[in-house]
C-alpha cells in the first residue's frame, strides 16, 4: 500500500470510529459490540500509523545530531550493539532473528556500517521478516532512530 492509500485508510478508520461514537452518544444504551468493534478499529488505525511511521523513517535522510548531548550519546554508542539492553537483546533475538545469534550479530555489525535509517531498513527488510508493528519491531526502530538522528 502506498503512502497516500495508507493515509486514506487511516482517515476512513477515523470516520468509522467517529460514526460509532456518535451513534453510541445518540442512543440510550451502548450496544454490546461497541467496545470490541471500537478496539478493533483502533488497532487497525494504530497498525496503519506504524506503517506510515516506518515508511516515513525510510524516506528521511541521515541527519547530524542537533545538540551536543546527542553527539555524546551517538559517540558512546557508535557500535549499535552497545545500545541494545540485555532485555532487548533477548527480545530481538527471539522475535526478529528467530533465535539465530549469528544472524543478529551479523546484522548489528552491518548496521554499524550504514549511514541512514533508510539504508538500514532496506537491508533489514531484505534479510529478515521483521514486523515493524510488533513490540520488538517498534523497539528496534526506536534504537535505529536514536542511532541515526
Amino acid at each position: 500500500m502506498n503512502f497516500r492509500q495508507e493515509i486514506e485508510d487511516c482517515l476512513e478508520q477515523i470516520r468509522v470510529l467517529n460514526d460509532k461514537f456518535r451513534q453510541a452518544g445518540d442512543s440510550e444504551t451502548i450496544p454490546a459490540t461497541f467496545f470490541s468493534d471500537s478496539e478493533e478499529i483502533l488497532n487497525r488505525l494504530k497498525s496503519g500509523l506504524n506503517r506510515l511511521k516506518t515508511e516515513q523513517a525510510k524516506s528521511l535522510p541521515a541527519t547530524q545530531p542537533a545538540f551536543f548531548g546527542d553527539k555524546i550519546v551517538r559517540k558512546i554508542y557508535s557500535d549499535f550493539g552497545q545500545s541494545i539492553t540485555l532485555n532487548h537483546r533477548f527480545m530481538f533475538l527471539r522475535d526478529i532473528f528467530g533465535g539465530d545469534a549469528r544472524a543478529m550479530d551479523g546484522a548489528v555489525q552491518k548496521i554499524n556500517d550504514f549511514n541512514s535509517v533508510k539504508e538500514t531498513l532496506d537491508y533489514l527488510d531484505s534479510q529478515f521478516p521483521i514486523s515493524w508493528e510488533s513490540e520488538a519491531g517498534r523497539a528496534f526502530m526506536e534504537l535505529l532512530n536514536q542511532r541515526f538522528t
